[in-house]
C-alpha cells in the first residue's frame, strides 16, 4: 500500500478538532487516474499522515465498472512488533 508514483499532490488538511489541544493530525491529500485491465478509468484518492506517511483513507472509484472501494484505517501502530507474523506461507516462497 502506498501513494501511486505519478499521483498528484492536492494539498494538506487537519483531521480532528481544533477546539481541543492535540486532537487533530495533519494529513496530505493525493489523487491519480489509471486504467484497469479492461481499459476503464479508475480514480484514486488517498489521505496520508504528514508525519510518517501512514495511510488514513484510500478510495478507488470506477464509474464504468460501478466500483467504489473505501479503505479506512483506525488505530494504526507503525512498525512490526513480531516480524514472524508476516512470514509468507511456504508455497508462496517457491514463486
Amino acid at each position: 500500500m502506498g501513494i501511486p508514483q505519478n499521483a498528484t499532490f492536492f494539498g494538506e488538511a487537519y483531521v480532528g478538532s481544533s477546539a481541543v489541544p492535540d486532537a487533530n493530525i495533519l494529513v496530505t491529500l493525493w489523487g491519480d487516474k489509471f486504467q484497469d485491465e479492461k481499459g476503464n478509468e479508475i480514480d484514486y484518492f488517498g489521505t496520508w499522515t504528514y508525519e510518517a506517511c501512514i495511510p488514513v483513507a484510500i478510495q478507488y472509484y470506477s464509474q464504468a465498472d460501478k466500483f467504489d472501494l473505501h479503505i479506512d484505517n483506525f488505530d494504526v501502530t507503525p512498525g512490526i512488533e513480531d516480524p514472524n507474523v508476516f512470514l509468507p506461507r511456504p508455497e508462496c516462497s517457491s514463486l
